[in-house]
C-alpha cells in the first residue's frame, strides 16, 4: 500500500496523516489530502441531498401510509403490554395506555370510577418511579382545603328534591362544615324572591261528609281555606319565559298548549295548569298547582271555589306569548268531567260527555250529535223550564242538570286515556276472574264428595267443611224422607190433621235443608284457579290494591300490555287446573280442560288486541296519518272481537271506540298529551309535602306552605340545579 493512503480516522471520524520526519513528503501528501478532502465532501453533500430528495418524496406519496403502519405496530404491541419502550437517540420513550373517557366522573357509577382511579395509580408508579406516596402526598396538597359552599339555588334545588322541612335542613347542616349548606333567612328570602307573592288564601263555606249529630243529611258545611294563586296569568308567562331561557320551549303549529284540570286525592282537591309544549310536560316538576282546598269534590264544592280561577284560565285561551298563540285545554277523570259539565250522572241514559247517545245507541256502536257549549247550554235551558227536576232530566234535557263551570268547548276536553286504560284492563280482567271463579265453583261442589285427606290451605279445608255439611243434610233429609214415610203408613182418619201438619212441617225443614246445600257455594275468588292469577300479577310486580276495589294503576296496566301477561295467566291456569283435578272423576276433568281451552280462545286475542291499541295512544309523541289509521284498524278489531260474546258498551268503552280516532286526527298528538297521566302523581307528592308541615297549627298556613314549596320545585332554574340519579348498571359505560 502506497504511504499516502495510509490515513487512519480518529475519534471524531477525521482523517490523520501519516506520521512522516521527510519535509519533502509533508508538502505532498498536504496537497494530496486537501484534494481528497474535498472530493469526500462533495461525496457526503451529494449523498444527504439524494437521502433528502428520497424522504421528499416518500413524505410527498405516502404521508397517511407511514403513519397508519406506525399506528397499527404501535397498537399492536401495546395489545400484549400496557406499556412499551421506543429506542430514540437519547432516553428511550415509554407509551401506556389510557383509556378515552367520553364521560366525566361526577356523571359515572361507582365501578368506573374505581377503574379509573386503578388507571391513574398504574400511571402514577410508572411517573414517580417507586416514589408513588411522596407523589400522591404532593397531589394531596394542591387539594382545596375547604369544599366549595352551595349558592343559595343548589340549597334550595337539595331542600325541594330530598323533600326536606326547615326543620331537616337544621339538622343537617351540623353535619357539613360551616357555610356549606346557605342560610335559612338566604333561602327563604331566595324562594320569595322565586314565588313572587303568587299565593292567596281564603275562607270559603265548604261541604264535608259527617255522620255525626251536629250533620244534615250525612252532610256538613263548614268555613274551610282555600289556596289560590292570584295572578294565573303573570304566573304563567313567567314560567314560560324561564323555559324559553332554558330553550325548552317546542311549539307545535304556531301554538302552545297549556291544559288545565284537577282531581281529587290525598283528602285534597287540586287544580293544575301544565305547559304542554315542553319536554316531558307530564313530569312532577312542570305541574303549577293553582288552586287546592282540603275537602272532597264535591259538585257544590267545585261550584264555589272554581270561579276563583275559571275567568282567568278562559282569557288564557287565544293569548299571545312572543308571537305563538295559547290553546287551553281540560282534562281530568271522567266522573270530574261530568260534575264539572253539568251531566247528572256518568251511568245515565246519556251518559257520555262528548255526544248525545244513549246507552241503546253506544251497545250497538251508533254514534249521535256531538255535544257542544252552546248545545249543552240549550239542554240546560230546558231542563230549566221543566222544572229542574233531576230525575227527568233523561227524558228532557239529555241527562244535562248544571251549566258547565267552565268555558271550555267540549271539542278541547281531553280523553281521559289513563282512565279508559285502567277501565278496560279491569274489566277484562274482571271476566277473566269470573270465568275462573265459575271453575272453581265445579271443582268445589266435585270435590265435595271425594275430599283430600288433608286439609293443607284454605280451599281444601273449605272443601273438607263443606263435605261434612252436605253429608250430615243428606243423612238428615233421609231420616225426615222415612219419618214421613212412616207417618204415612201408620196415618189414620182420627189422625189426619195432626199427621198432615207434621207432615208438611218436615217437607218444609227437607226444602230448607235442600236449599242450604244449593247456596253452599264458594265465595268469589277464593279459589284455586282465581287465587293463581293474583299469584302471577305479584310475580310480575302487579300488586292491585284492594282498598280500592282491587283497581289497578296505570303504571300496572301498561306493565301488563308489555309482558303479555294473558299467556302468563293462562299457563297458570292451566297448571293450576292439572294439579286440583287429581281427586275428581275423569269425565268432570276433561270436561273442565275442555272449558279451559275455551277460555284461553276467548279472552287471549281480546288482551291481545286492547294491549296493541293501548300501547299506541298511551304516549305524548306526535302522530302520523298511517299511524292513526293503524290505531283506527286495531281498535275495530278489538270490538269485533269483543262484540262476539255479547259483553256490555260502558261509557270508557264507548269514548274507546268512538271517539279517540277523531282526537286523534284534529291534533296529532298521542293522547297522553292532553290528558289526566300528570295530574294523578301531584297527590302524593303533597302528602309528603304534608308530613314537614304537621306542627303548623293553621291549615291555611300549612296549605300554603306546601303550595310555595312545589312552586319552588317547578322553577325551571331551580330544578336545572337538582342532581339526577346515576343509573345502576353493569355494562361499560366508556
Amino acid at each position: 500500500m502506497k504511504k499516502h493512503n495510509q490515513r487512519s480516522r480518529n475519534l471524531n471520524g477525521t482523517f490523520c496523516k501519516p506520521d512522516n520526519s521527510s519535509p519533502s513528503l509533508n508538502s505532498q501528501f498536504e496537497v494530496k489530502n486537501s484534494a481528497i478532502d474535498d472530493i469526500y465532501v462533495c461525496k457526503v453533500k451529494k449523498i444527504k441531498k439524494a437521502v433528502n430528495e428520497i424522504n421528499e418524496s416518500i413524505n410527498e406519496v405516502i404521508p397517511n401510509q407511514l403513519e397508519k403502519l406506525a399506528h397499527k405496530v404501535i397498537h399492536k404491541s401495546l395489545k400484549k403490554n400496557k406499556e412499551i419502550t421506543l429506542n430514540t437517540n437519547g432516553r428511550p420513550l415509554k407509551v401506556t395506555v389510557i383509556p378515552n373517557a367520553t364521560k366525566s366522573s361526577n356523571d359515572v357509577s361507582q365501578r368506573t370510577v374505581k377503574r379509573r382511579t386503578s388507571e391513574v395509580q398504574r400511571l402514577r408508579k410508572a411517573v414517580s418511579v417507586g416514589g408513588e406516596l411522596r407523589q400522591l402526598s404532593d397531589e394531596v396538597s394542591h387539594l382545596p382545603s375547604k369544599p366549595p359552599n352551595q349558592d343559595v339555588d343548589d340549597s334550595l334545588a337539595m331542600k325541594v328534591d330530598c323533600g326536606l322541612g326547615w326543620q331537616q335542613i337544621r339538622k343537617l347542616r351540623r353535619y357539613f362544615l360551616p357555610g356549606f349548606i346557605s342560610s335559612e333567612r338566604q333561602m327563604q328570602g331566595r324562594q320569595e324572591e322565586l314565588t313572587l307573592d303568587f299565593i292567596d288564601e281564603k275562607m270559603i263555606p265548604l261541604v264535608f261528609k259527617c255522620d255525626g249529630a251536629n250533620g244534615k243529611d250525612g252532610f256538613l258545611e263548614k268555613m274551610a281555606p282555600v289556596v289560590v294563586v292570584k295572578n294565573i296569568h303573570d304566573f304563567l308567562f313567567t314560567h314560560l319565559e324561564k323555559h324559553e331561557e332554558l330553550h325548552n320551549i317546542k311549539p307545535k303549529d304556531g301554538e302552545i298548549l297549556i291544559k288545565f284540570g284537577g282531581d281529587k286525592g290525598g283528602g285534597s282537591t287540586k287544580f293544575e295548569l301544565q305547559i304542554c309544549s315542553i319536554d316531558k310536560p307530564n313530569a312532577l316538576h312542570n305541574i303549577l298547582v293553582v288552586l287546592m282546598f282540603n275537602a272532597p269534590d264535591y259538585t257544590t264544592n267545585l261550584s264555589r271555589t272554581l270561579p276563583l280561577i275559571s275567568k282567568q284560565i278562559t282569557d288564557l285561551n287565544g293569548q299571545e306569548w312572543r308571537g305563538y298563540k295559547l290553546r287551553v285545554f281540560f282534562f281530568g277523570d271522567y266522573d270530574f268531567l261530568v260534575r264539572i259539565y253539568g251531566l247528572y250522572s256518568p251511568n245515565g241514559r246519556y251518559c257520555c260527555l262528548f255526544c248525545t247517545s244513549t246507552k241503546d245507541d253506544i251497545n250497538k256502536g251508533i254514534k249521535r250529535e256531538p255535544r257542544c257549549l252552546q248545545n249543552m247550554s240549550e239542554d240546560y235551558a230546558k231542563f230549566i223550564d221543566s222544572g229542574s227536576k233531576e230525575d227527568k232530566s233523561k227524558d228532557v234535557s239529555r241527562n244535562i242538570v248544571r251549566a258547565p263551570m267552565v268555558n271550555v268547548d267540549i271539542d278541547h276536553v281531553s280523553i281521559p286515556c289513563l282512565h279508559i286504560s285502567l277501565g278496560v284492563f279491569k274489566k277484562l280482567y274482571d271476566l277473566l276472574e269470573c270465568e275462573a271463579h265459575e271453575m272453581d265453583k265445579q271443582l268445589y261442589k266435585f270435590r265435595q264428595h271425594n275430599p283430600s285427606a288433608e286439609s293443607r290451605n284454605n280451599f281444601e279445608l273449605c272443601i273438607a267443611q263443606s263435605a261434612l255439611k252436605l253429608e250430615a243434610s243428606k243423612k238428615q233429609i233421609a231420616i225426615l224422607e222415612d219419618e214421613i214415610v212412616t207417618i204415612e203408613d201408620n196415618m189414620t182418619i182420627a189422625q189426619l190433621g195432626q199427621s198432615a201438619s207434621a207432615i208438611s212441617s218436615k217437607t218444609q225443614k227437607i226444602k230448607e235443608l235442600k236449599e242450604t246445600i244449593e247456596k253452599d257455594q264458594l265465595k268469589h275468588g277464593m279459589g284455586p284457579i282465581a287465587c293463581s292469577m293474583d299469584l302471577v300479577l305479584k310475580e310480575n310486580r302487579v300488586d292491585r290494591r284492594a282498598y280500592h276495589g282491587k283497581a289497578f294503576n296505570g303504571n300496572h296496566v301498561h306493565k301488563c300490555c308489555k309482558i303479555n301477561i294473558i299467556a302468563k295467566l293462562m299457563d297458570k291456569f292451566k297448571e293450576t287446573l292439572e294439579s286440583q283435578s287429581m281427586d275428581i272423576p275423569i269425565k268432570h276433568a276433561q270436561a273442565l280442560t275442555i272449558q279451559a281451552k275455551g277460555i284461553d280462545a276467548k279472552f287471549t286475542p281480546l288482551f291481545h288486541k286492547f294491549s296493541a291499541v293501548e300501547q299506541k295512544i298511551n304516549h305524548t309523541r306526535p302522530v302520523t296519518d298511517y299511524e292513526i289509521n293503524e290505531i283506527d284498524n286495531d281498535i275495530k278489531d278489538f270490538f269485533i272481537e269483543y262484540r262476539k260474546y255479547g259483553y256490555n258498551i260502558s261509557p270508557k268503552l264507548h269514548m274507546l271506540e268512538v271517539h279517540v280516532v277523531p282526537t286523534l286526527r284534529r291534533w296529532h298528538v298521542g293522547l297522553g298529551l292532553l290528558s289526566e297521566q300528570g295530574g294523578e302523581q301531584i297527590h302524593a307528592a303533597f302528602n309528603r309535602q304534608s308530613r314537614n308541615v304537621h306542627g303548623v297549627n293553621s291549615e291555611g298556613k300549612k296549605m300554603k306552605s306546601i303550595m310555595k314549596n312545589h312552586m319552588v320545585y317547578t322553577v325551571p332554574e331551580i330544578h336545572h340545579r337538582i342532581v339526577p340519579p346515576k343509573k345502576r348498571k353493569h355494562s361499560t359505560e366508556e
